[in-house]
């Protein structure tokens, strides 16, 4: 009340010289604020830049721990395209004809062993896109010869690679595509440069960490010249030649490859556009554990085995999965990275005080394709096609729970939620399909097992203003138990490269 009377100027500068008590605690108090605030910015920026400088030394350490011949690179700005804004113009697959789920019959063809797995995808592809084969290069003649008589609409170039004749490669793990084309007009894959490598530090026999060093590169051609006296680092040596990279050495006409010191495995890598118009990379657990793995090998050179790493304290693990999110959003130029099921795993840390690389591959949907497929439907708007699972049927509590879980994370990031029922096993689920653009229609390859949850997720797609083409997955029913776990869908089998 008395300050409404200092308004003369007169009395205003005598304010000013002589101010009151309250406001030289008014002042007093601005001052501290003001000194906090500064303080904070100072220590913002020394974060900023600590943490820049750390991000730095992290990159360094890793190239220099596994040797890197080649320098990393930043896929550039805008390179990242969502499978469902792709041309249908051209894809990846493979055949490799002594590779049978089956009972042989009649000898080893690609009629006889790979007719019910290949031949309902590429019926349902448009008419002239162009399909790029990874084959033995022994069978280069023989895919062609296959694929041309069968499938008249479609061209085909094969790409040789020394594959086994006898297992069979899902190019989706072995080639992340970012759906675009450098200025040669080749298209531009994402590799990692921790495959294998990392792994190689670790002095174990072959045999003892076999499924270890496969599950890292898909195309698992040198394992029958490794005998069981062989270390890892030799095993690791002979396999970083595989894969990715090779492809790329012996075809660098047709691709590129980007070294990122991530994981890339593509089935648990998927480009996302996000609710709000940019652009996402989704991170299944797979490629984060592997990360998170690579890096602390780099800290730990001398750790003789992997079960030693297994267990991470949770301080320093929130510590890796901040800098894994950097690196993917560094290296791959995205607006945001969904690490998935990341709410759960964070609350577990705090909970459990650790987390457990076991713990985050315990699960039946190993890849993130398995539980979601994300895309911008009729009306703009970003849909989330989750797996879903009714525990009554499957008996399997955490993986209904974990479905549900995934479902909740995409909802609470803005995208609506389309809930497919899975079948039995998970890899009867209808996440794992494949979008791309044919003209102006979004055209989704949605797999059908020959059970009752079929017809709801084509009708879910359709819902969102898809065009389903249905691809017959039926034969997975005539498999043992064991392989219907495993056996990989349509988006295993067949990448869209733009």
């Amino acid at each position: 009340m008395a300050r409404e009377g200092y308004r003369s100027n007169e009395r205003q500068g005598f304010r000013d010289q002589y101010p009151s008590e309250q406001v030289v605690m008014d002042r007093r108090l601005a001052l501290g604020i003001l000194g906090v605030a500064v303080l904070s910015t100072v220590a913002g920026f020394r974060s900023f830049f600590h943490h820049r400088a750390e991000f730095a030394a992290t990159v360094k350490q890793v190239e220099a721990r596994l040797g890197i011949k080649r320098p990393l690179e930043k896929l550039p700005k805008g390179c990242l395209i969502p499978e469902d804004e792709r041309g249908g113009k051209n894809f990846l697959t493979s055949l490799v004809p002594k590779f049978s789920p089956f009972p042989v019959v009649g000898g080893y063809s690609f009629e006889n062993n790979l007719s019910p797995q290949t031949d309902p995808l590429l019926a349902a592809l448009p008419k002239d896109a162009h399909v790029r084969l990874l084959v033995p290069e022994e069978s280069s003649d023989e895919a062609l010869k296959y694929v041309q008589n069968k499938f008249p609409h479609l061209s085909f170039t094969t790409h040789g690679l020394p594959l086994a004749e006898d297992g069979y490669t899902y190019p989706q793990d072995m080639v992340s595509a970012t759906g675009s084309v450098d200025e040669a007009g080749r298209f531009i894959l994402a590799g990692s440069a921790l495959e294998a490598k990392d792994f190689a530090s670790c002095k174990q026999t072959y045999e003892s960490t076999k499924r270890a060093v496969a599950s890292l590169v898909p195309l698992r051609a040198v394992s029958d010249s490794l005998s069981n006296e062989d270390t890892i680092e030799e095993a690791g040596a002979v396999l970083h030649e595989f894969g990715d990279e090779i492809l790329a050495e012996r075809h660098g006409d047709s691709f590129t490859l980007k070294y990122v010191p991530v994981m890339t495995e593509g089935g648990d890598l998927k480009i996302t556009r996000l609710p709000n118009g940019g652009i996402g990379l989704i991170v299944g657990k797979l490629n984060l554990s592997r990360t998170i793995m690579s890096m602390q090998l780099a800290e730990n050179p001398g750790v003789a085995d992997l079960k030693m790493l297994n267990e991470v304290g949770r301080d320093k693990f929130v510590v890796l999965l901040e800098k894994v999110k950097a690196l993917y959003k560094e290296y791959f130029a995205v607006d945001e990275v969904i690490i998935i099921d990341e709410p759960y795993i964070r609350g577990e840390a705090r909970r459990n005080g650790y987390v457990r690389h076991s713990g985050l591959r315990s699960y039946g949907f190993f890849h993130c394709d398995m539980l979601v497929r994300t895309a911008t439907d009729q009306n703009g708007k970003a849909v989330a096609f989750c797996s879903s699972s009714n525990m009554r049927d499957r008996g399997d509590g955490g993986n209904c729970r974990y479905l549900f879980r995934v479902q909740e994370q995409f909802a609470s990031l803005g995208y609506d939620v389309e809930s497919m029922e899975t079948g039995q096993y998970p890899s009867m689920n209808y996440a794992n399909s494949v979008m791309f653009r044919n003209g102006e229609a979004k055209v989704v390859l949605v797999p059908q097992y020959g059970i009752r949850q079929d017809a709801a997720a084509v009708e879910a797609y359709r819902r969102r203003g898809f065009e389903v083409r249905v691809v017959d997955q039926s034969y997975i029913q005539k498999l043992p138990p064991e392989d219907k776990a495993l056996v990989g869908g349509p988006d295993c089998k067949l990448v869209v490269l733009g």
